[in-house]
């Protein structure tokens, strides 16, 4: 018998993070697809999913096989400790597809790096291996395959392109180019805020500017103190060393004492609300860093310029346009990016604005040294109430930062309600037509309907055990049978045999 290999922490970390993001899908009774995980970040990796098949040994003897780079070196993984320590809770997850598995089964959509993820085989028939792949649809446009990359001559991206196209998710292009999208997803900004989140910033420093910068006026009250920013500078100028200089480590020019080492001048970027503009600073290398890119710099916050690192440089006004976006409009950061771009291009062809996981950390340190903090207060509750509802529309707290202390409304404790009488858990894999024989003559009903209108409908079984027991889907059979477009029906057809496979999913999930 197989010795398998202890359960360590990160094992757990993984479990957890599947089974309750829901990074797992059962493909069949030995099948299934994980979403990869990040040893380093401790998270799920986006876009990144490995298949894992259980495959018996003998008659009490299983072994695995998995399609990660790490299995194939040495026969075991970090998704294979996860099969054999959980294998009784997989086995209990609901079967996502049907049986004998289809060329391309659809398993999620993600806001993140792709937009449509699929399983899909190389070519259907009992002369295949039946090894899988993911196959994605990117919010470029194109198609990737895990296995052929972009090869145009890819045997899986055809399946998925097919179910795709028959489940509505995307349409052709008129010049036959690459499917489009049906729908616009920002895929970038989740992201986007997870390597920004993932940003040690001991180790990668702060902002050289560290004054208070006083809050726009039309973010404060009447009595609060504001102040308006100052044009940006219209030709190259040398921003000299001042009494405020400091290291982005926190030594300042102050305490170097006298005489001070010999400074140097290095080129910099300013980047305003609608151009970039070369600028020369003054620094001088930090004796505390050892480092060739710390160094010394002026503060800058009274010439409304903020100093990120001595050759980055942003202006306070193109800092407070996007918290004025962002709190009027909910604007993304990649959407006021791709705004300041065509604003770039307007202003001078070929003009580039930095990347947007540049502007994204300087916001967030510019916003640390503005004082954004209000006399607003509850008059029950004071300044800070010990309970704070607030949504998620606009931005979400990144896991890392969350406390102790910050618990969602579905929170539940020792003294929270318990209901007995309703098993969530055996509700999950219940299918959506609990009979059988209602299943089948469902599916018989939809083999029955051709997918090509014909001029005199073939008859339909008898429908009386669905019509008693589903009405609506009775309704919805006969509709798609008398649907004359052909591309309808093709759709209407996949949506009912979905409807007749699909799980319920319980309310609590």
């Amino acid at each position: 018998m197989s010795i398998s290999p202890p359960a360590n922490d990160a094992a757990d970390d993984y479990w957890y993070a599947l089974s309750h993001v829901g990074g797992v899908f059962r493909l069949d009774s030995a099948q299934y697809v994980f979403q990869d995980w990040d040893v380093n970040a401790l998270s799920l990796k986006l876009g990144s999913y490995v298949h894992l098949v259980r495959l018996p040994r003998g008659p009490d003897e299983y072994g695995s096989s998995c399609t990660c780079s790490h299995w194939k070196a040495v026969n075991t993984c970090l998704h294979d400790t996860i099969l054999r320590h959980h294998v009784s809770e997989l086995g209990a997850l609901p079967v996502i597809a049907p049986t004998p598995l289809p060329p391309a089964v659809f398993l999620q959509t993600t806001p993140f790096r792709d937009v449509y993820i699929y399983s899909c085989v190389s070519s259907p028939g009992k002369y295949d291996s039946g090894k899988r792949v993911i196959v994605s649809y990117q919010r470029d446009g194109r198609w990737h395959c895990q296995s052929c990359r972009y090869s145009q001559s890819c045997k899986h991206i055809p399946h998925a392109m097919e179910h795709a196209a028959l489940s509505g998710y995307v349409t052709d292009a008129e010049d036959g180019s690459v499917p489009v999208a049906t729908e616009s997803v920002d895929d970038t900004e989740g992201a986007l805020l997870v390597a920004i989140g993932g940003r040690d910033e001991q180790k990668y420093g702060r902002s050289i500017s560290y004054q208070a910068v006083p809050a726009p006026r039309w973010c404060a009250l009447p009595h609060e103190d504001t102040c308006s920013s100052p044009p940006p500078p219209n030709t190259t100028v040398a921003f000299p060393l001042d009494a405020l200089s400091r290291c982005s480590c926190g030594t300042t020019l102050q305490s170097l004492g006298s005489p001070l080492p010999a400074s140097s001048v290095v080129e910099a970027t300013l980047f305003g609300l609608t151009y970039r503009r070369a600028v020369l600073v003054e620094v001088i290398a930090c004796p505390q860093c050892h480092h060739r890119r710390r160094s010394i710099g002026p503060d800058l916050g009274t010439t409304g310029v903020f100093n990120w690192n001595n050759t980055i440089l942003f202006t306070h006004e193109l800092l407070n346009a996007y918290t004025n976006m962002f709190t009027a409009s909910e604007t993304p950061f990649s959407a006021f990016c791709l705004t300041i771009r065509r604003q770039y291009e307007d202003h001078t062809s070929g003009m580039q604005f930095c990347s947007e996981e540049t502007f994204v950390r300087a916001w967030f340190a510019f916003v640390q040294v503005q004082n954004l903090q209000s006399s607003m207060a509850c008059p029950t509750c004071g300044p800070s109430p010990s309970i704070v509802i607030a949504d998620g529309v606009s931005l979400a707290t990144h896991a890392s930062k969350l406390t102790s202390r910050v618990r969602p409304p579905t929170f539940t404790d020792s003294s929270s309600e318990r209901v007995e009488s309703i098993s969530t858990y055996k509700a999950r894999g219940l299918p959506a037509i609990t009979q059988k024989d209602v299943r089948t003559l469902t599916l018989k009903c939809i083999d029955a309907i051709p997918i090509a209108f014909p001029m005199f409908p073939t008859p339909l079984p008898d429908m009386s055990k669905v019509e008693t027991a589903y009405p609506a889907l009775a309704g919805f059979l006969s509709l798609v049978a008398q649907t004359p477009d052909t591309r309808l029906r093709r759709v209407y057809r996949e949506l009912a045999r979905q409807v007749r496979s699909q799980h319920l999913i319980s309310s609590c999930n």
